[in-house]
């Protein structure tokens, strides 16, 4: 029945690429084969934060926290850490020095490990609601490496690949200069976008391949987005780190181009890939132990 459906993707993609449209890669939990226990998986955990970002990605051997949200927001992760089993956080990466991305780090340095802080911004940064300095020295004294990463950096996450893209840190606005990450594992696309949000959107995806299946909304989906932006993401699914009320904007812009979304404050939001196709769920908020 699997090898069959793969098979049927793979006809799709070929029909796809005659007609100019691209394959359905993104299903939920159901509506598609779920993945057999002895294939190698990327595993995304967004935790149910309100408008703040957490999620930990998790491929064999290593896992990677993007974003550690507020300091109250602690008891929270740790929960989704302790009922994942995770301890020790293999890569730790930082989109930008804002409280709601960075403000739990030395609450989380109290419950478990890093194993390097990938940040975009020097040590010093300093600027409006910017909490780079007090991170960075909790980080020092918890002997943790800080790794600085730029526009156009590529790392791994065991097999998968990480693409650092953002814009000149000249800007005064920290949103605007936020880092994205793109995570390619396979034929599988992640878009983490931060809180980039208006014109930097636009001139990102100039300068980028930011064609995604799962894109994470800007900025919380406090704004709308550019149409050139979202037409070369060209999404199947997005996600907003906030609730219905306050995203109204983002899920207006969404709604116009026909793109399907999720709150991840309702639950943790759950995405998995062998590579070829995702399967994704929404995971009860009761699971944390808090």
């Amino acid at each position: 029945m699997k090898k069959a459906f793969v098979l049927f993707l793979i006809l799709l993609m070929c029909c796809g690429t005659a007609l100019g449209e691209d394959t359905q890669r993104v299903f939920h939990v159901g509506e598609a084969p779920a993945f057999s226990s002895d294939e190698e998986l990327l595993e995304v955990y967004v935790c149910p934060l309100g408008g703040a970002d957490c999620a930990l990605l998790m491929v064999p051997g290593q896992s990677m926290m993007v974003d550690l949200g507020k300091s109250t927001d602690v008891p929270v992760i740790l929960g989704m850490l302790r009922w994942l089993g995770v301890s020790h956080v293999d890569i730790v990466f930082n989109s930008h020095p804002h409280s709601d991305h960075i403000g739990g780090t030395a609450g989380l340095l109290k419950s478990c490990t890093f194993g390097v802080f990938m940040t975009a911004y020097p040590e010093d940064y300093k600027g409006d609601g910017v909490y780079q300095v007090n991170n960075m020295n909790a980080l020092r004294e918890a002997h943790v490496p800080i790794q600085r990463v730029d526009n156009g950096d590529i790392f791994p996450l065991g097999p998968a690949s990480c693409t650092v893209m953002r814009r000149d840190i000249s800007n005064p606005n920290v949103n605007q200069t936020s880092a994205m990450l793109m995570v390619q594992y396979g034929e599988c696309r992640l878009l983490l976008t931060g809180d980039v949000f208006g014109i930097a959107l636009q001139h990102l995806a100039e300068e980028y391949d930011v064609k995604a299946d799962i894109m994470k909304y800007p900025h919380h989906g406090i704004d709308t987005i550019s149409p050139i932006f979202i037409r070369e993401v060209a999404p199947e699914f997005a996600y907003f780190t906030h609730a219905t009320r306050g995203s109204e904007k983002g899920q207006q812009s969404l709604y116009w181009f026909g793109v399907p979304y999720d709150f991840a404050t309702e639950g943790i939001l759950h995405f998995s890939t062998n590579g070829e196709y995702w399967l994704i769920e929404r995971l009860p908020y009761n699971l944390l132990s808090i």
